[in-house]
Parts: C-alpha cells; sequence; structure tokens
C-alpha cells in the first residue's frame, strides 16, 4: 500500500490457548498431533511445550462449557503427508469437517475431541 503506515506492536503472540472438558484427553491429542510433550500444569492449565524456539506454545484449559458454534479463530497446521495427518487425527479421536477446494489451495477443516476446528494444510506446490 502507498500509504501503509509502520505500526508498532505492544507484544508477540506467546501462547494459543484452546478449551477443552478433558485436559487428560486434549493433552494425549494435542501432544500426539504436534509432537511435543506437555511441559508444565497448573490447575485448570496444561502447556505443551514448543515445537521451535520463538513458536507460541499451545495451552489447553479445562472448561465446563460445550462448544456449540463454529470457532472465531484457528489453527492452520501445515503438513508433509495431508491423507496420513487426516487418519492421525481420526485415530487420535478427532475427525474430519470438510474439505476446502479453491483454485489457489486446498485444505481440510477438522476438529479435536472437544470440537475444536483446526485446519490441515498441504505443502505448497512447487512452481
Amino acid at each position: 500500500m502507498a500509504d501503509e503506515v509502520k505500526r508498532e506492536g505492544i507484544g508477540v503472540i506467546a501462547d494459543v490457548v484452546v478449551d477443552v472438558a478433558d485436559l487428560e484427553r486434549g493433552g494425549m491429542f494435542w501432544s500426539q498431533i504436534l509432537g511435543v510433550e506437555v511441559a508444565f500444569r497448573h490447575h485448570q492449565f496444561w502447556w505443551l511445550g514448543r515445537q521451535h524456539e520463538g513458536a507460541p506454545s499451545l495451552v489447553l484449559q479445562r472448561t465446563e462449557e460445550e462448544k456449540t458454534t463454529k470457532n472465531r479463530a484457528h489453527v492452520d497446521l501445515q503438513v508433509a503427508d495431508l491423507e496420513a495427518s487426516l487418519a492421525r487425527v481420526e485415530e487420535l479421536g478427532g475427525r474430519r469437517l470438510r474439505q476446502v477446494i479453491e483454485p489457489e489451495y486446498s485444505l481440510w477443516v477438522v476438529a479435536d475431541p472437544d470440537g475444536n476446528e483446526f485446519c490441515l494444510i498441504p505443502p505448497p506446490e512447487p512452481s
């Protein structure tokens, strides 16, 4: 943009928090999906280890409220093998919700065992 204004941020994303009904089930699911360990547990929160330095960590927060509508925010995971990743989500108790196919990209919207939506995105095709 020609009139782009430089903006100073006030911070960086430290954590992404996902509400779950069962910390054990959610912790097992997300630690397996991300390939990380549960790093810290405190009351109704579990922090999963960071995938790499500088990345936000995923925090699970136990809540009594059930998910009833579409997530207002979600996580996109770029995966090396889409079909194997879809199978792993289902094996761990998640489910496929819908495939999105656009001229520029395609992806799968999936859900964890609590219904929290996230997307599986294949790697970009070589140009």
